[in-house]
């Protein structure tokens, strides 16, 4: 048929021209594919090529060298004292004690390990103190402080503050020998104010209150080098000094004492005891008579 003919040539040359550029087309196809099929082979596949190591610095050391090694100590160890520093300061904050108002009163109580109804009386009026002043801290002969803690006062006064007494009660009743373990030189009252500073920070107490008696004239005088002392040591540190005082004043530095603490305790509750005739122990005139002479 006639259609089919091509007299001219001319379809013919487009047929051929149309089969090469498909041809061509095919062949770039696959090899397209084939690239991504087989990989080039100055490359392999999944292989993360290292970036090149830094030229090292004019008078560096090889990896290594002793003096190196000693290099990489000296950093070492002033980021070791760094991370000290911050943990010291950590600490400190932790058992710094709570800033309250200057006009905030002192609701304090005293309590003893070995006897149950002083730690029930804690527990129940434990939310209406500040502070707990637990017979913690006894000296021995030799001048030593022993701290016979208890974790049950612990648990009961977790919102007060803790401040532990440091006696000189004995065997036979309160020591002036034993005070004199601390309080005779003025070297023994410097270590053992270093020694309570101690003791503080170790255990996070708030601070101190200092319950010596039957010292003496020359005792308490000394006792009032011991506290200046003692604040010298605490007060920065932000630890309360605190210190007992009998109801009557006769022979107490109060003047000295009073310079170096806190606030001082007025023990104005020996009205009667078990050696008088039965009465109460502290009546409202009574505390107010004892609290009247020290002003």
């Amino acid at each position: 048929m006639a259609v089919f003919r091509d007299e001219s040539g001319r379809r013919g040359a487009a047929v051929r021209l149309a089969t090469l550029a498909a041809g061509i087309a095919a062949l770039g196809a696959l090899g397209t594919f084939l690239v991504t099929v087989f990989p080039a082979p100055w490359t392999r596949r999944g292989e993360v090529i290292p970036e090149p190591a830094p030229t090292a610095r004019a008078g560096a050391f090889p990896p290594g060298h002793p003096l190196e090694n000693r290099a990489r100590e000296a950093v070492y160890r002033r980021e070791e004292g760094r991370l000290h520093s911050l943990l010291a300061q950590a600490q400190a904050a932790q058992r710094r004690r709570r800033k309250e108002a200057p006009a905030s009163p002192v609701l304090a109580a005293f309590v003893v390990n070995w006897d149950p109804g002083s730690l029930r009386s804690l527990q129940q009026h434990a939310d209406q103190l500040t502070h707990v002043m637990p017979e913690w801290i006894r000296i021995a002969p030799d001048g030593q402080f022993v701290v016979e803690e208890d974790a049950r006062v612990l648990q009961a006064a977790q919102r007060l503050e803790v401040v532990p007494t440091v006696s000189n009660y004995g065997p036979a009743g309160f020591s002036r020998k034993l005070a004199q373990a601390v309080l005779a030189t003025d070297a023994a009252r410097k270590d053992a104010a270093r020694r309570l500073a101690h003791i503080c920070e170790d255990r996070g107490f708030a601070g101190v209150n200092v319950d010596l008696e039957d010292l003496g004239a020359q005792g308490w005088q000394e006792l009032a080098s011991f506290v200046e002392a003692l604040w010298g040591e605490l007060h920065p540190r932000g630890f309360l000094v605190t210190v007992d005082l009998p109801a009557e004043p006769q022979g107490v530095p109060v003047e000295r004492l009073s310079a170096s603490t806190d606030f001082l305790v007025l023990m104005a509750y020996d009205q009667h005891a078990a050696g008088d005739d039965p009465g109460p122990i502290a009546t409202p005139g009574y505390v107010a008579n004892s609290a009247a002479e020290y002003l």
